[in-house]
């Protein structure tokens, strides 16, 4: 859609999950990307002026931020993960005891 208003032009619809994560120009202007979240990520572009997705990437990794360079063979990205661990911390009390001076 122009800046300044007007019609709007359906592209494409979501490939495989209900909706988009992320939605962004190629530095040429000539393609549109966007990613969608299933059972991790796939990164899909489709021509700027219509056309058939292409899939052209998959992480089990959910990415969170992505960028793909000016000559457009390149990208980055960044993702999160989460580790749940239980640690046992012995002579807690005297260690306290000493860095507090209070005794528990």
């Amino acid at each position: 859609m122009p800046l300044e208003g007007g019609e709007t032009k359906k592209l494409c619809t979501s490939q495989e999950a209900d909706d988009f994560y992320e939605v962004f120009w190629s530095p040429n202007g000539k393609y549109i990307y966007f990613t969608e979240r299933v059972e991790g990520t796939k990164i899909w572009r489709i021509p700027a002026e219509g056309g058939n997705p292409q899939n052209l990437w998959q992480s089990p990794k959910r990415i969170e931020m992505l960028s793909i360079n000016p000559n457009g063979d390149q990208m980055s990205y960044s993702h999160r993960e989460r580790t749940t661990e239980v640690r046992v911390i012995e002579n807690l009390v005297q260690e306290l005891e000493k860095i507090y001076d209070i005794a528990y």
